[in-house]
Formats: structure tokens, C-alpha cells, sequence
């Protein structure tokens, strides 16, 4: 294997790591999502931003390496690497999915509780009188 076929290997190992490291936080968002934990969110968010960042650096030094190597021939190792980048892909894939999903239907919760707070509390303090009254009555 010539020294930039070496290379390209290990950039795709550590692409298939970061990968990895997305779809594990991509998860860890989700259940984060479900319990309500808007702190382990945030930090999820954060982490996710910092791996597409080094993902894309990876991209650019692999995008480099072919350019500079030239040959579209592939020795197996690099075949078996892009068949585990392609698996993890798709995984990532799925989870950002089903992430974007959840994010959709949370906002959808948050929306209607909103609506459902307003509507109660324009008319508990829009008339205090109103609210004064009722206490009187249960009395």
C-alpha cells in the first residue's frame, strides 16, 4: 500500500470515529429531548457542532489526498473503508432523522402549551375582579 493510500485509511478511520461520535450524540440528544433536560441539549448541540467541524476538516484532507494521488484504483483496504464510512453514514443519516423529528414534534408541544398558557392567563389577569369573584364563590 503506497504511503497516501496509508493515509487516506487513516483519515477514513477517524472519519468512521467522528462519525460514530455524531450518531452516539445524536442519540444522547434525542432520549435528552424525551426527558425534558434542555442542559444535556445544549451540550449535545454544542459536541455535534464541534464533530461537523472536525468532519469537514477530514473531508477537505481527504479530498486532498486523492486529488494529489490521481488514480481511481483502490486497494482493498480502502474499499473496506468506504464500505464502513457508507454504514455509518446512513446511520448518522437515520439518527439526524429521527433527531429532526423529535425537534419537530417538541416544538409542535412547546407551541400548543404556549397557546395554552396565554389563553389561560389573559383571562385569570386580564381581570382581576373576575378572578376575585370566583375565589368568593368556592368559599
Amino acid at each position: 500500500m503506497s504511503a497516501d493510500s496509508y493515509q487516506i485509511v487513516q483519515l477514513l478511520d477517524e472519519r468512521i470515529q467522528r462519525m460514530d461520535e455524531l450518531a452516539v450524540s445524536l442519540s444522547l440528544a434525542a432520549a435528552a429531548i424525551t426527558a425534558c433536560d434542555i442542559d444535556s441539549l445544549e451540550e449535545r448541540i454544542r459536541e455535534q457542532e464541534k464533530l461537523c467541524i472536525a468532519i469537514r476538516d477530514l473531508d477537505a484532507r481527504l479530498e486532498s489526498l486523492q486529488a494529489r494521488r490521481g488514480s481511481t484504483q483502490w486497494d482493498e483496504t480502502l474499499r473496506i473503508g468506504m464500505v464502513r464510512l457508507r454504514e455509518v453514514q446512513q446511520r448518522v443519516k437515520s439518527l439526524n432523522s429521527v433527531h429532526a423529528e423529535l425537534l419537530r414534534r417538541s416544538r409542535r408541544t412547546v407551541r400548543a402549551l404556549s397557546r395554552a398558557y396565554q389563553s389561560v392567563s389573559v383571562e385569570i389577569y386580564s381581570n382581576p375582579a373576575r378572578q376575585t369573584s370566583q375565589v368568593e364563590g368556592r368559599v
